[in-house]
This record gives structure tokens, C-alpha cells and sequence, in this order.
């Protein structure tokens, strides 16, 4: 009896044991394994800053003659053009009857300021109307010296407030558009879509001035950063600005697809027949959740994307899913976040877009 008992205890071991061989072999029911293919990826650091958008140039409008405004022709937020009638000025020349001179517009602008109102005197060569060039506008940062040495003219900025919402509007929409069977309706929602990838595009501006010194009182360097106009990127709105500095090209895999033994980094390659191998790798910078690979595996082999809870041993077979890779946005950023006195908060920024 009792031998009979210990032969079934040792039976159901050997069969715990073997379910487990195989779930680690891939058979049974173990779950699929995210495969990623590894590629050269764009990497950078990120720093946030704010600030507050204002004309990139600005145009006086002065009264050709003295006298007092007998009437104004624009109002504030009005487009202008030039030669387009701005206001009359009644000249106040002692026994004479002048007409009414007219004052037109000597360049094209938005009216952002009105200096003197109907009924108040005016001298010549006094400006009573301020235009703003509204193709561009630009925000000025004050910057730390470590993020001021890493940048240069013409260097790409983002607003990630606008890339964050339209990125999420344009989820929300495919969404709706693969569980509709209208075709109106998809075509409406293909125009939303389409949109939000204009307001991305408007997203992103460029380093248009770097000074030679700093503001000496603060440390700080006050640079310009330029962006295309937009509606609503009107004048005095706040906007937090992402700058990526140390930027370099690599290759690049997640942190939590690296396993460490005896104090060695390795990754688990899976071959076109699904077996595993440990590979040795020697590891670069850090950039967010991701880390440089230096030497050890190259481009266009496969990995498994974040280790399971039980780790695979080099030779197993394991099961895997292959998804229709889109290249991931290799945009990746850093831990590198700045905020100046201007900006509120401290949340990390998206990137730029999943077009």
C-alpha cells in the first residue's frame, strides 16, 4: 500500500516537473513572447522649458503730420495690408482748413496695439498704430549653460502640449473609424485625422538666435525659438518648448530587455526558428527607457522586447509573436528635464508623432 502510494506521489512529480519542461520549451499554453528586430534608432536627450509667444518683428505706424485723430479705420487683431487706409489725422495749422489726412499702411500686419485714440493729439513722426508680422512667431527661453552648449541654429523644437493632444485625437479617430461600416462617416473622420497631423507638423520650429553671453545676474542664456503661426498659437499664450540635445544615432533596446548574470549584460536573441540564445552585450548610454548597445548584436536581429517572469535558457524553444512591425518613432527621449521659471509643472513631454 504504502509503495503503491509513494509510486503515484513520484508519477505526479515527474508530471509537474515535466508540464513545467515544456512551458519553458514553449509547449503547453505559454503565453506568445513579444518579438522586436532591433534597428538604428535616433536618441537624445530632453529638456522642457517655457515660455510665452510673441511677433518675430513688429512695425510702427507714425502720423505723417500734427494734429489730432479725426478717425480710426482698424481695430486690434485686425490684418492689414499695405496701402490699406489706417486712420485721418485733422491737421492744427493756425488760419488754414486742411482736409483730413489720410494715413495708410506701410507695411502688412496684425493690429496689436493702438497708442492713441479719436480726439488725442498726435505729433508727426509719432506712432499711433503698432502692426506684428504674423507668418512666424517666437517664444524666447532662458536656458542652462549645460543645454546652451549642445544646441545650434536651425536645431528642431517641439511644442509636446499640441503633439500629445493630436496624437491622442488621432487614436481615438482610427479607432472609430475601424469599428464603422459608413463610408461618409470615415471619410469625415479621415479629415479630423488629417488635421491633427497639420497641427503636428505646426508642432515643430526651429533655433532662430543664440546669443554670444548670458544674462549674467541669472546664468542664463536667452535664446529665440521660431514657429510657424497659427491660430490658435496667438500672441502672449504660454507653451512649454522641448529641446533634445546629445543626439546620436545607435543602435538601441529597451532596459527591460536586459538580463544581467554574473554581472554581465546579456539579451535573449530568438533565431527564425524561435530558439533562444543568450547574447553578451556591452552596453552605451542611457536614454530614457531605452540604452545604447555598443558591441554584441546587430541590427535587424531579433530579441525579446521585456523579459517574461520566467526567463527562457539559451537553447529552448519558445513561442513568439510577430507582429507587422511599424518602426517604432525613433524619436526616443531622455530623463533630461528643464523648466525655468516660467514653466509650470514638470511632466515629461510625448514625441513626435506616430504618423
Amino acid at each position: 500500500m504504502h509503495k503503491r502510494l509513494f509510486l503515484i506521489i513520484i508519477t505526479l512529480h515527474a508530471i509537474y516537473l515535466s508540464s513545467i519542461h515544456a512551458q519553458m520549451m514553449g509547449g503547453g499554453r505559454q503565453s506568445a513572447m513579444q518579438i522586436e528586430r532591433l534597428q538604428v534608432r535616433e536618441l537624445f536627450n530632453r529638456s522642457l522649458y517655457g515660455g510665452r509667444f510673441e511677433p518675430i518683428q513688429t512695425y510702427p505706424q507714425p502720423s505723417l503730420v500734427s494734429g489730432v485723430i479725426r478717425a480710426m479705420h482698424v481695430r486690434p487683431g485686425d490684418y492689414v495690408r499695405t496701402g490699406q487706409l489706417l486712420y485721418t489725422v485733422q491737421q492744427t495749422v493756425v488760419a488754414q482748413n486742411y482736409l483730413p489726412t489720410p494715413i495708410y499702411a506701410q507695411n502688412s500686419g496684425m493690429v496689436v496695439h493702438i497708442d492713441l485714440n479719436v480726439g488725442e493729439r498726435v505729433q508727426a513722426n509719432t506712432s499711433v498704430i503698432t502692426l506684428a508680422k504674423t507668418d512666424k512667431i517666437k517664444i524666447r527661453l532662458a536656458i542652462s549653460e549645460k543645454d546652451f552648449h549642445q544646441l545650434s541654429l536651425g536645431d528642431s523644437v517641439y511644442l509636446p502640449g499640441r503633439i500629445e493632444s493630436a496624437n491622442a485625437l488621432i487614436e481615438a479617430t482610427q479607432e472609430r473609424i475601424r469599428r464603422s461600416e459608413d463610408p461618409q462617416f470615415k471619410e469625415s473622420m479621415r479629415e479630423i485625422i488629417r488635421q491633427q497631423r497639420q497641427i503636428i507638423t505646426q508642432s515643430q520650429g526651429t533655433i532662430t538666435y543664440l546669443p554670444i553671453i548670458p544674462n549674467y545676474q541669472t546664468g542664463l542664456f536667452t535664446i529665440e525659438v521660431t514657429f510657424d503661426y497659427a491660430p490658435d498659437l496667438f500672441f502672449g499664450k504660454f507653451e512649454r518648448v522641448e529641446l533634445r540635445t546629445n543626439r546620436t544615432h545607435s543602435i538601441a533596446v529597451r532596459q527591460s530587455a536586459i538580463l544581467v548574470r554574473y554581472g554581465r549584460s546579456h539579451v535573449l536573441q530568438v533565431d527564425e526558428n524561435n530558439i533562444v540564445s543568450y547574447r553578451q552585450v556591452e552596453l552605451g548610454e542611457a536614454f530614457g527607457d531605452y540604452v545604447v548597445i555598443l558591441t554584441g548584436i546587430e541590427a535587424g536581429e531579433e530579441i525579446i522586447r521585456e523579459l517574461p517572469g520566467r526567463i527562457p535558457q539559451s537553447g529552448d524553444t519558445v513561442r513568439v509573436s510577430r507582429p507587422n512591425q511599424q518602426p517604432e518613432n525613433t524619436q526616443q527621449q531622455g530623463n533630461n528635464q528643464t523648466q525655468n521659471n516660467q514653466q509650470q509643472g514638470n511632466n515629461p513631454s510625448p514625441t513626435l508623432p506616430r504618423n
